[in-house]
């Protein structure tokens, strides 16, 4: 895994770095070691379609 991004609504969660915590977490479990990754939390006023977070996610298979 090379890393992952998360847009947070900063109007109704303030802290989008929780939320990357926890997909971290996440990875960490189901990868092991191979699950670390570089990771990016930023908050947004607005996000497409009102959602409240958006996660992107960059693999590289070998």
């Amino acid at each position: 895994m090379k890393g992952d991004r998360v847009y947070s609504n900063c109007t109704r969660f303030f802290e989008p770095f929780k939320v990357l915590d926890a997909a971290s977490e996440l990875f960490e479990n189901i990868f092991g070691e191979k699950g670390r990754h570089v990771r990016t939390a930023i908050g947004a006023v607005k996000l497409p379609g009102n959602t409240l977070i958006e996660i992107d996610f960059i693999f590289a298979v070998r």
